[in-house]
């Protein structure tokens, strides 16, 4: 079986990548098992892993490295740390799921790409919403008709976090790219809505499509929203954030609707943490890199870096 350890165990790591495992766990019972999980609050780690099944709990990851022997390992520390644990685990030689952004800025998220090329171990970079069903579903349905037009929005609320376009807003701008590619050139404009800033990005993309993104991080909703348009055909893919997606499709003339949910659809199954995990658990078990690489989000971190930058005439920050 595949041992796999997990180091964080907070809100965002119980929500999404504990939840996607313990399902995974339980629906093909004897691939994988949960070693241990560490974090630094000693009473809250035992407690969680309890809850999901892990074997053991640990305090230290040189604790946790020194007993266990890991075929995996999924690290969703905090960004100001993750450069430093990438580069520890990868000493070790264990394949590694990295929470995005893969560093506190570009600088980290080159360093962390080089080590993984040079270490020639695999490193996967938790973009999940490459994984979401919704987007997953919009793409095959536009396979082999060429995208004119890619629009995107991404709302939140009380999000007012000033790194909230590099840490989160990622997410849209490197779904975005799944769908249509590497970016040629873009213009991004930002304002000031009370305080918080609020972004526009026009895109264009090498392929010749045309994009616009549009980030609203405390606009009293929890919502994403994609659209492709090409001849004779439009896509609209939405989630909600409370387990709801649907997409709507206009193709030559007829219109269909799939709604891509049930009354059991959590959160972790709509944003793609699920599927994440399952492609990060087949690349370990079949030896290949897993999808997507440091180098393939290179692109997403260089441009929402500097989009910040011009923004706020600073770079993310991460005590």
């Amino acid at each position: 079986m595949i041992k796999l350890v997990v180091i964080g165990a907070g809100d965002h790591s119980r929500l999404n990548h504990l939840s996607a495992l313990q399902r995974y766990v339980r629906e093909r019972p004897g691939e994988v098992v949960l070693s241990a999980l560490c974090d630094l609050r000693r009473d809250h780690v035992e407690s969680v892993s309890r809850q999901y099944g892990f074997e053991r709990s640990y305090t230290d990851i040189d604790e946790m490295l020194a007993h266990e022997s890991p075929d995996g390992c999924i690290a969703i520390t905090p960004v100001s740390v993750t450069k430093e644990v990438t580069v520890r685990l990868l000493a070790e030689g264990i394949p590694l799921l990295i929470e995005k952004p893969p560093g506190a800025n570009l600088k980290e998220a080159e360093a962390i790409n080089e080590q993984a090329k040079r270490s020639g171990i695999p490193v996967m970079v938790s973009m999940n919403r490459r994984f979401a069903p919704v987007i997953a579903h919009a793409r095959t349905a536009v396979a082999g008709r060429r995208i004119e037009q890619i629009r995107a929005t991404m709302l939140r609320t009380g999000r007012v976090e000033p790194e909230f376009f590099y840490g989160t807003g990622m997410h849209a701008l490197d779904a975005m790219r799944h769908l249509a590619g590497d970016i040629g050139d873009y213009t991004a404009r930002s304002r000031e809505v009370e305080g918080v800033r609020w972004y526009s990005v026009e895109m264009e993309f090498i392929g010749g499509a045309r994009g616009q993104l549009d980030v609203m991080p405390t606009c009293g909703c929890v919502s994403e929203q994609y659209e492709l348009l090409g001849p004779d055909y439009r896509v609209q893919a939405q989630f909600m954030g409370d387990g709801s997606g649907t997409v709507n499709t206009w193709a030559d003339g007829k219109a269909e609707t799939k709604v891509l949910r049930t009354d059991e659809t959590r959160e972790f199954e709509e944003n793609g943490a699920y599927d994440e995990a399952v492609e990060f658990i087949a690349s370990i078990r079949e030896k290949r890199q897993p999808y997507p690489s440091p180098e393939m989000v290179l692109q997403s971190v260089e441009i929402c870096e500097q989009i910040l930058i011009d923004a706020t005439g600073a770079p993310p920050c991460y005590p």
